[in-house]
């Protein structure tokens, strides 16, 4: 039965029978749903001929198309009629329509921001370089992850951040010197984030930016925030997650909000973001609960193009589900990339997916100690299919990538960090 009462039902295929709730936006949804969860439908056993008939009737509904995309991998469109925000997508590997209601996002072309002033003539990536060790307890992290691209419009992009005892008085203070040298900022002068994407629910991948929120809140201007967490229906999550949506909504206020969806694509100045798989993909592969077997396969996966065929590809920490579907998905072309994160801080062994993506340099968050002591077969599989010069490890130093119009130039510098030192 179909479920929607604002959306028009799909009329062709297998209807399951069941609203996933797919998790909120800003509001805590740990104590149970929130006006900003996102529900979904999914209509299996569908065609392409089905789900372009389903679009026209959104229309002919009173819905206006906001996005339109058509690619190898599947067809992808976006509604709005009044204040209801519909996301529908199909893919060819599986058959598979999902029509999901997303009621704490903005569209895609209000989080856009087309402006193309150049300050600067190249686009800087930087793999911070946190301090990794053993794992133990309020003393140190042997996880976590945290890069920064410097857009043309002088603005930063930054992904992630690492865990509680990476942030550090002086990795926080070293986090800011690099990015006053990225922006050719003074200290004191306002920072203008694009935006703060979080991969998934973990908190080796949000503690060190709430942190850095909490020092340093009065001179970033956060201005997007975006990342696709599932509710707390599908799949239990620590507190820590309640902890930074209130960081957000105190320190960020005004902050547009995306929840990313498969196919999505959206610019922000010279850098175009598209998402090739969330949570939402993974919902009904499997015939049994759990739903989930953790979080990490529920985070998403991003390609960010930027000038001269140039690209980064975050895998955040896939696992082999998450393989599976991105590489029965896409051709070999779409996933390959300039820079390709390793997943999981290399310890996930992804073969499949690292023999058939295409890439220039590797970049992995994670220490040499770490992955010697525990991993190593997996840093073995990454030296059979790149170049050992350009595998760059997070635990030897923050590497700046500047990419030219004509070259790719890279700039090294030390760590700075220590033992968890009890502070924010």
């Amino acid at each position: 039965m179909w479920l929607f009462d604002t959306i028009p039902a799909y009329d062709g295929g297998t209807l399951l029978p069941m609203l996933y709730n797919c998790g909120s936006a800003l509001a805590d949804d740990f104590d149970g749903a929130t006006p900003q969860d996102t529900q979904m439908h999914i209509v299996r056993d569908t065609d392409e001929t089905a789900f372009l008939a389903y679009c026209e009737k959104v229309q002919n509904a009173g819905f206006t198309c906001l996005f339109r995309r058509s690619d190898a991998a599947g067809l992808y469109r976006q509604f709005q009629k009044d204040d209801c925000l519909v996301y529908a997508y199909f893919t060819y590997a599986d058959g598979i329509a999902r029509i999901l209601s997303d009621k704490g996002s903005v569209s895609l072309a209000d989080f856009s921001d087309e402006d193309d002033t150049h300050l600067w003539a190249d686009t800087a990536l930087m793999q911070f370089g946190l301090w990794y060790d053993d794992m133990i307890k309020w003393t140190s992290c042997d996880c976590g992850m945290n890069y920064v691209l410097r857009l043309h419009n002088n603005k930063l992009v930054l992904i992630d951040g690492g865990e509680i005892e990476q942030a550090t008085d002086i990795a926080l203070g070293e986090f800011m010197h690099r990015l006053r040298t990225l922006t050719n900022t003074v200290e004191g002068d306002r920072l203008e984030i694009a935006l703060w994407y979080c991969t998934h629910a973990h908190n080796d991948h949000m503690d060190f930016f709430m942190s850095l929120l909490k020092k340093y809140g009065h001179i970033l201007h956060v201005e997007r925030v975006m990342f696709n967490f599932p509710s707390h229906t599908l799949l239990s999550y620590p507190h820590y997650v309640c902890e930074l949506r209130r960081t957000l909504r105190e320190y960020c206020p005004d902050a547009l909000f995306l929840k990313p969806h498969c196919g999505q694509k959206f610019r922000l100045a010279n850098a175009e973001f598209e998402v090739l798989y969330t949570q939402e993909d993974l919902l009904t592969t499997r015939a049994d609960d759990p739903i989930f077997t953790g979080v990490n396969e529920t985070g998403a996966v991003l390609k960010i193009h930027f000038e001269n065929g140039k690209s980064l590809l975050l895998l955040a920490d896939a696992d082999d589900d998450v393989e599976r579907i991105v590489c029965d998905r896409f051709a070999e072309a779409e996933l390959c990339c300039t820079y390709l994160q390793a997943a999981h801080h290399c310890i996930n062994n992804l073969e499949r997916l690292y023999a058939f993506v295409q890439n220039e340099y590797v970049l992995v968050p994670e220490s040499r100690y770490n992955i010697h002591k525990r991993f190593r077969r997996n840093l073995d599989v990454l030296y059979r299919y790149n170049d050992r010069d350009k595998i760059i490890l997070a635990g030897d130093y923050t590497a700046v990538f500047r990419n030219t119009p004509d070259e790719v130039r890279t700039e090294l510098y030390p760590i700075r960090g220590c033992l968890y030192d009890g502070t924010y």
